[in-house]
């Protein structure tokens, strides 16, 4: 397989950068790297203490299996989602950038 394919096959299926990182692009593949880290922990976290604290509500039984738990959950997930679009973009932007630069970067690159 052509390095070039490799290089797009990482960036691709493997984290943004990485495909950099294959060619020697250590510049642009970091930072891919450190966007797509930064834009996911951004997007991750809050979703996470999101989840924490409602299955804390449900171990203490304030909140019971029921129609309150999907009402509460619904609620929940839209006020964490809507400020997770930014990061979520900028995720999309880094793994799509890498793809393609990953492509064209190894289409230079000798096999």
């Amino acid at each position: 397989m052509k390095t070039g394919n490799k290089a797009v096959l990482l960036s691709a299926f493997g984290y943004p950068g990485a495909g950099q990182m294959y060619l020697k692009r250590y510049a642009v593949g970091g930072a891919l790297l450190v966007t797509a880290t930064v834009a996911l922990l951004m997007a991750m976290v809050p979703l996470l203490d999101t989840t924490q604290a409602l299955v804390a509500r449900i171990e203490s039984g304030e909140l019971a299996l029921g129609p309150e738990l999907f009402t509460e959950l619904h609620a929940s997930v839209t006020e964490v989602t809507e400020p997770a679009t930014m990061p979520g973009v900028v995720l999309l932007g880094s793994w799509l950038f890498g793809i393609v630069h990953a492509w064209l970067a190894g289409r230079k690159v000798a096999p």
